[in-house]
Order: structure tokens, then C-alpha cells, then sequence
């Protein structure tokens, strides 16, 4: 083929990134890959440079996004840890409880100033009790306890399921970024950014300035001759 001169430039791309290119075909890429063919060298050459310089220049105007979104995620999921040890302590309500009844059912002959006493429920069971306090003050004790730890059980189930909630949104912007291939696939999760609070809002945009091109989903055709539309972004999903 070099001898006779039989050339046939092609890129070969992941996607709609160009992975590499050649004056002879490259038989060594799987089907994740497809391969685009030029009439010659130069515009092989010039389409091959000019869509790596595309998608680098994309890829630093997402790295101040990423990184953001980055923040976010690693602030949210220590969040998650700390709420979940909270919700793990709360577990202790319960015994909190038994101890405050057990103590108002058979705590009527305890005498003032006991450290400690054994009752029967199912098992015997050895309650502390605070010297300094009455039997009574001591059943209290344990009932503010046991609500405190009800109440905190009652917040921190709404709480984690919003830190996960949050997680799981974080982490589909972050596969967002993973996929944007233009400018006006970044200005989209920008905006979604700036709507849910990532990044402040500034009103920068001057009168008369030209609109940016809407990102458009993935567009497939299926075997069965549908479209198949997939959005780059939750935006795009959602519409």
C-alpha cells in the first residue's frame, strides 16, 4: 500500500473524541471506536488537531466547574458520615425509655441517694442511678433522655436523606461534565449550578450580546428505526 501509494487517511474516535489517526487503516480498535475517513492527509491532519484543541479548551473550562461539584460532594459525604454516627447513637433511646419506666414501677421503695438498683423486665436488668438525685429526678432523667434522642432520630432521617439526595445530584453533574463535549454543553450545568446555589449568580450578560447556541442531547437511531434522545445533563433530561 505505501509502495503504490494507496493511502487512506482516518481518525479513528472514541465517541467524539479523536484517539489517533493514520495514512493506512488501524484494525487494532474494538467497537467502542469508529473510524472517519479524508480524501487527504492535510484534512485529516487539520480535523484531527482542531477537535483535540476543541476538547481541551473544553476541558479547562470544566475544571473550575469540576472542582466545585468536587467540594461539594467531598463536604456532603463527610456530612452523611458524621449525620450517620449521630443516627447510630440514637439507638440507645430505647433503653433510655425502659430504664425511666422500670424505675417509676419498682423504684417506689428506693430510698434517696442509690447509685444503682436491679429490676425485672423479661431479665434482670441493673439501672445507674445519680446519687444526687430522687428516684423520681432519675426517671425523668432517662424520659428527657429517651425524647432528646427520639427528636434528634426524627431530624437526622430527613437530614440523611437529603445529604444522599444531594450526593446523588452532585454525582449526575459530575458524570455531566464527564460528557460535555461544547461550550454550550458547560453553560447548561453552569446554570443548574447556579440555580441550586454551587455558584453565585452574576449578571454579566451585556444588551445585545449574541445568545449562545443551545446544547442539543445525543441523538441515537435504534435497530427498530426509533430516536433515541439521551441529555447530556439533568436539564436536558428533564426536558
Amino acid at each position: 500500500q505505501v509502495q503504490e501509494g494507496a493511502f487512506t487517511p482516518n481518525i479513528i474516535y472514541r465517541d467524539d473524541e479523536p484517539v489517533e489517526y493514520a495514512v493506512l487503516p488501524l484494525t487494532q480498535y474494538g467497537q467502542e471506536y469508529h473510524c472517519q475517513t479524508f480524501e487527504s492527509v492535510s484534512e485529516m491532519l487539520e480535523t484531527y488537531y482542531a477537535s483535540k484543541e476543541i476538547l481541551t479548551r473544553i476541558r479547562q473550562k470544566s475544571s473550575d466547574l469540576r472542582r466545585i461539584v468536587q467540594t461539594a460532594l467531598e463536604r456532603n459525604r463527610k456530612k452523611l458520615i458524621l449525620q450517620q454516627k449521630q443516627m447510630k447513637d440514637t439507638a440507645k433511646k430505647d433503653k433510655y425509655k425502659v430504664y425511666g419506666e422500670l424505675i417509676n414501677t419498682y423504684g417506689y421503695g428506693l430510698e434517696d441517694g442509690c447509685k444503682s438498683f436491679k429490676a425485672l423486665n423479661y431479665y434482670t436488668i441493673t439501672i445507674p442511678m445519680d446519687p444526687a438525685m430522687t428516684p423520681g429526678e432519675n426517671s425523668k432523667k432517662y424520659f428527657d433522655r429517651y425524647g432528646k434522642l427520639k427528636r434528634t432520630e426524627e431530624a437526622l432521617t430527613e437530614q440523611i436523606a437529603d445529604t444522599e439526595a444531594e450526593i446523588e445530584h452532585l454525582e449526575s453533574i459530575s458524570n455531566a461534565l464527564d460528557i460535555a463535549r461544547a461550550e454550550n454543553d458547560l453553560s447548561q450545568i453552569k446554570e443548574e449550578l447556579t440555580e441550586y446555589g454551587y455558584i453565585k449568580k452574576h449578571y454579566t450578560n451585556k444588551k445585545g450580546q449574541k445568545a449562545q447556541a443551545k446544547s442539543k442531547p445525543f441523538h441515537y437511531i435504534s435497530s427498530d428505526g426509533f430516536d433515541i434522545f439521551v441529555g447530556k445533563n439533568n436539564y436536558q433530561n428533564d426536558e
